[in-house]
């Protein structure tokens, strides 16, 4: 697995029948024939865009055959339809984090919509997408090669790549994290005047339905308002716009480091 592609915060692969293994990871049968197959595409001289997104494909496949031994992949498909029916909406949370040129970007949970607007309609130094799985990561990376990806838990992001201008939590409920210890980790590695968008384009009503369909990925609730003033006060952040509509879920904060 090319960690200069995807990185993980998984640090090792339970065996499965035959196999070897490197640096603590245990690769099987099936993965040593995954990569021939792969030495065997380039050699027969594919063309180079193929050639570049080799790596995403061969994670689709790892990440298949992790799902079928010990690594379950959590279904995250429901996240993508609903981005898909409200692109205005995708649009609007994407305008209010006032991305520019300079910008270093970390996106957690995203679907492959919500990254896909965000790269065509800004320009940014940086852009890190942090999500627990590899299926989701590698369609990510095939279609938009200079986003950097990390599969694993936002509270544990290496500080390497910060620290952030903008920080977008696109999907809080899924966060298996206390809101205090969410906000303080990404308090660490914001520069000050930093925006953090936090939102849902359903809105609540359809996370508590979700909570109760999807019991292995959603754990929580959308944030009421003043639970969200409270915690971000601790933490040095300060609400700048925030809507709570059926339909529509959006809070806009900005880090004053320190200075709130």
């Amino acid at each position: 697995m090319n960690h200069s592609i995807i990185e993980t915060g998984h640090a090792t692969l339970a065996p499965s029948g035959l196999g070897w293994t490197l640096g603590g990871i245990t690769f099987d049968l099936f993965l040593m024939l995954t990569w021939t197959s792969l030495i065997v595409f380039m050699l027969v001289g594919w063309k180079k865009k193929r050639v570049q997104n080799c790596d995403a494909h061969f994670l689709r496949l790892f990440a298949c055959h992790s799902n079928c031994t010990n690594l379950l992949e959590k279904d995250w498909s429901f996240l993508e339809s609903d981005h898909l029916n409200s692109p205005q909406k995708s649009n609007f949370i994407i305008s209010e984090a006032q991305i520019d040129s300079n910008s270093r970007v970390l996106v957690s949970i995203p679907s492959e919509d919500f990254v896909d607007r965000l790269v065509h309609s800004s320009k940014c130094k940086l852009l890190l997408v942090v999500h627990d799985s590899l299926f989701v990561l590698a369609g990510i990376k095939e279609k938009h090669d200079l986003v950097k990806c990390w599969q694993g838990e936002l509270i544990y992001v290496p500080e390497k790549w910060g620290p952030f201008d903008v920080v977008f939590l696109c999907y809080l409920p899924a966060l298996p994290f206390d809101l205090h210890q969410i906000f303080h980790t990404i308090a660490k590695r914001c520069l000050p005047g930093a925006r953090l968008v936090i939102s849902f384009s359903q809105g609540r009503e359809v996370v508590d339905q979700q909570r109760k369909e999807y019991t292995d990925v959603v754990v929580s609730d959308l944030p009421q308002k003043q639970n969200l003033e409270k915690v971000a006060a601790d933490n040095s952040f300060e609400i700048t716009k925030f809507v709570d509509e059926p339909g529509f879920y959006l809070a806009v904060l900005k880090f004053c480091g320190g200075a709130c």
